[in-house]
């Protein structure tokens, strides 16, 4: 059973560097990235790095789901060394269509967190990563960073741009009452149904996606009953279970 997951926006190979920061790599004209790390850890063994990329404002990469025409990102941790797990915290996306397409990117310079659960003061990272590059084309990057993590000093601006990266991640809603009441998947019509509790809510920033790329669902649209909106099924792939 595939769970549906509502987003909301928020409110608000290279050399090993034993610095809080890998070298930049230029990965398309004008694009570089690098791994950036606050170099604290906590005493579950728990750390933040994340994936720091320059880009122009014309040029963008994608959100876990990354819609109809854009390339998913994927991560590889498996080479690193003292690295017992790794979880993204992705920022909201901005949601763009073009040409009839619907695609969600993020735009310009990118930082994408990662938490990290390690198990020795000085584990190597090694990441190799796929993505998508796009600006007039679209151009899959293949890439290897490696970073040596140091928790002996903390780097302040890497912490800062970590910090701001994860207050632009949607976080669990925690407040009284749930705005939405129930969620219904209807196989004949392929349309995600949402029963909100406050039909006034606004829901201009909702997003529906589940634990599969490769599923995705248009903008919400208010249905003809009162309280539901309607997120609709796109493209054709296999068909939600459950």
């Amino acid at each position: 059973m595939r769970t549906i997951i509502l987003v909301f926006a928020p409110i608000l190979t290279a050399v090993p560097s034993f610095a809080a920061q890998s070298p930049w790599q230029e990965i398309a004209p004008n694009t570089s990235l690098r791994l950036i790390s606050s170099d604290v850890v906590t005493a579950g063994g728990k750390t933040m790095i994340a994936l720091q990329l320059a880009m122009p404002a014309t040029t963008w990469t994608y959100w876990r789901v990354p819609g109809e025409t854009g390339i998913p990102m994927q991560l590889d941790f498996s080479s690193s060394i003292g690295l017992v797990s790794f979880t993204p915290h992705w920022p909201f996306p901005k949601r763009e269509i073009k040409n009839g397409y619907l695609d969600y990117i993020y735009p310009g310079n990118f930082v994408l967190p990662i938490e990290l659960k390690v198990q020795n003061d000085a584990p190597l990272i090694s990441l190799s990563l796929v993505m998508g590059i796009c600006s007039e084309i679209c151009i899959p990057v293949s890439v290897s960073l490696t970073l040596q993590l140091d928790f002996s000093s903390r780097d302040a601006g890497s912490a800062i741009r970590i910090a701001q990266a994860m207050a632009e991640t949607p976080i669990p809603w925690d407040k009284s009452p749930d705005p939405v009441l129930a969620v219904a998947y209807d196989k004949k019509l392929r349309e995600l149904l949402v029963r909100l509790d406050d039909p006034d809510f606004d829901f201009s920033s909702m997003i529906a996606a589940t634990n599969d790329p490769s599923i995705i669902f248009g903008p919400p649209q208010k249905s003809q009953i009162e309280g539901i909106l309607i997120f609709p099924r796109l493209g054709r792939g296999s068909d939600i279970k459950g």
